[in-house]
Formats: structure tokens, sequence, C-alpha cells
């Protein structure tokens, strides 16, 4: 059996991203410059703690939402519609290829869709039998590019492997989940570019409480001298005084400066500096980015009971939600149709991650109630006033409900 060329590529090619060291900030990053291109965007969940948490914590859900498969009702109702448990379609979600699972492939595809707004899955394909999948994998943002036509919106994608090999993929060959970008429509948007500044500045802080310590201890400070000095001179007193207090077990130690020197520390703190403030207000913006509670990160301060259930429905609502439909966009619209006619009639569906509020529901179900009894006391027939209100049919005993205290005859 014949494989597309790109299959042996892409296992050799799934190299992890270069990580740039944590005190590399780009020499451009000024003056709200920070454009970033999809690699650098992908580098930021293993550099900012936060961004890790709140990355994990989505993509680690979606890849638990249940699927299944159905044949769409004639009526169009989906109470109607009946569950499909046997079909490639379901075989190939469970099993992408023969080295990741489906839940893998959703968890992978969703980090890249929160670092970048971009979910890549390259499908393999026989060239003698294109009618029947034969894998997916989900591939890196920034290794893939769409290729506009002139007369078509895309005419293709090439992949380009770590080895640098450009590998072009046809139409039927690509699955991709982008949120729109209004600069931009062939490509994503992702959160971490919007929130690239505050990424940026938690790096800087985490790097500066690191050097902190690593430096000393303490706050620098100047050294005063009564005259110019040589080379020479200036060298040996940098590096005396290295060698006496560079570094965390030599902190503190009593300084003593030779022909007149004087040592005059820095006044501000690392109090003055409101290290813990700053950072407070970065991961607060990256929460704000991304939807989430602190609730759903486990940050348990000005937290109580009702505002965390509060906090999980929100998520589950308008974070998990929107991104589970996102998903059934396009397994329905791109995923089964490559099965050609045996997937006609079909769609996907999954159970939705959010939990019943009931404490709505019970306001819904005593506001109905009130409505069908009043409806009922006016003298209009029980079984329309259940219908109106929408109220399942009951049966009516046509007795009056006997007053608290009363007495019935």
């Amino acid at each position: 059996m014949t494989r597309a060329p790109w299959v042996e590529a892409l296992t050799n090619a799934w190299s992890p991203v270069r990580r740039a060291p944590s005190s590399e900030l780009p020499a451009n990053r000024i003056s709200g410059m920070f454009a970033s291109n999809r690699t650098e965007q992908l580098q930021q969940m293993a550099q900012v703690g936060t961004l890790f948490s709140i990355v994990d914590r989505i993509a680690s859900s979606q890849s638990r939402i249940e699927w299944c498969l159905y044949r769409k009702a004639r009526n169009g109702r989906k109470e109607d519609r009946t569950e499909v448990t046997s079909h490639l379609a379901i075989d190939l979600m469970e099993k992408p290829n023969d080295f990741q699972s489906g839940g893998y492939l959703v968890e992978a595809g969703q980090q890249h869709y929160e670092l970048t707004g971009e979910t890549w899955l390259v499908v393999d394909r026989e060239d003698s039998f294109r009618d029947i999948p034969l894998g997916m994998w989900v591939v890196r943002p920034d290794r893939i590019e769409p290729v506009p036509g002139e007369t078509q919106f895309i005419v293709g994608y090439i992949y380009t492997s770590s080895d640098g090999e450009k590998i072009p993929l046809r139409l039927d060959e690509v699955l991709r989940m982008n949120r729109p970008n209004p600069e931009d429509p062939y490509r994503g948007l992702g959160a971490v570019q919007a929130a690239m500044r505050e990424v940026w500045t938690s790096r800087a802080l985490a790097e500066w409480n690191l050097n902190f310590f690593r430096n000393g201890a303490i706050p620098g400070g100047v050294i005063e001298v009564p005259q110019a000095l040589t080379d020479t001179q200036f060298s040996d007193l940098i590096r005396h005084w290295r060698e006496s207090h560079k570094g965390v077990s030599r902190a503190h130690r009593v300084g003593v400066l030779e022909q007149g020197a004087k040592f005059n520390a820095t006044t501000y703190s690392v109090k003055d500096l409101m290290i813990t403030e700053l950072r407070g207000m970065t991961r607060d913006a990256l929460m704000e980015a991304f939807g989430v509670s602190k609730t759903m990160l486990g940050i348990t301060e000005d937290v109580n009971r009702a505002n965390a259930v509060a906090g999980e429905y929100q998520y589950a609502k308008y974070v998990d939600l929107p991104r589970a439909i996102r998903w059934r966009d396009m397994w329905n619209n791109f995923y089964l149709p490559l099965f050609g006619p045996t997937a006609e009639g079909l769609e996907w569906d999954f159970t939705s991650p959010v939990p019943e509020d009931t404490e709505a529901a019970n306001a819904e179900r005593e506001s109905k109630a009130k409505a069908a009894k009043d409806l009922n006391d006016a003298g209009y027939n029980p079984d329309d006033v259940t219908e109106a209100v929408g109220l399942p049919k009951m049966r009516h005993t046509g007795r009056a409900p006997v007053p608290t205290g009363g007495t019935q005859r």
C-alpha cells in the first residue's frame, strides 16, 4: 500500500519547538511593537506558567468531550436521530494513526488553536484509492502555508518539514480550524497574539526575580572613586568586588574599598518594585484574554463555593462549548465528506459540557406552573394549557386542590 510522500517526512519532523532562553527578549519589542510569528507563539506555553495552565486546562477538557455519530432524521429533529455505532469515520476518530489516540489529536490540536488561533490536520491517503482516508496527523501551524489561487480562494497547501523540504498537499489532504483573523483571511488569530505584551511582561518579571537572587539577593549600587581609573585598576576593582559579593551565598557581606572609593547603595527595594502586584496583573490579563476565571486555574483567593460553581458553569458555557462547536463544524463539513457516499446523511454531535443550571431550571419550572394555574383558573382546557406553557401532558383529576388547613367536602 503506497502512502503519501509527506507521511515519512512528518514522522521524522515531530521535533520540539526550539525554546529561546527566557532572557532573550527581542530587541524590537519596544513601544508596543509586539508582533510575533507562529513559532514564537507556540514557544510561550513552555515559558509562562499561567499560560501553560490555561492552555493545558482548555486542551485537556476538550479532549474529554464525548462524540457520537448520528444518522439524521427526515423531519430534521435531533431527538429523532439514530446513533451510528459502526463506521470508518468512527474508527479513524478513535485511532487517527499508529502513534496517537483521538483524544491526543484533539488535545494537541487545541493547544495549537489556543496559542496561534489555528488547528491543522493532515489526512493520509492512498494515491490509487483516494476515497478512503487512512489516517490523520496534527501538524504545527508554523510549518504549513495555504496557497491562494487566482480564481480559487485556496488551491492547496505547502508543508515544510524539519529539514526544510517543501511538500505540496491537496485540498482533500488538509483539515483546518481557524479563529477568524480580521487582517488575514488565510490565517487564524490566537489569544497569545492579543496578549503578547502580558506574556513578555510575565517572562521579564520572572527573569528579574531570578537575576535578583542570582546576582546577590540585594539591589545593586554605584561605586564612586575620587579619580579616573586605568583599565587595569578598573578590572581589578570589579573582579575583587564580584569575588567578595556576587551570588546568594555572599549576600550582605561587609564591603571594603580602597583608595577613597565609596559604595552608594540604591534606595529602592523589592517591595518598591511591586513585583507581586505586577505578576498578578499580568496573570489576570492572560485569564481575561482566554476568558478563564481564577476558579478554573485552582486559584482560591476571593473564591467561595457560590462563585466557584458559577465559574465552572461560565467556563463550560463560554469556553468549552464554543470550541466544541468549532470542532463539530470541522468534523461535519470537512471530515465526513472525505468518506464519500458512505457518510451521506450522517453528522457528528457531542454531549454538551455545560452542566444544568438547577437554579434557573427551578425558576423556569415555577414560572410555567404559575402560568398554567392562571390559565386553568381562567377556564382553558388543561391539555391545551400544558402545551401552551411548555409542560408535559399530565392527567387531570377534575378536582380542585384542597387549601392548606381546609376541609374537603
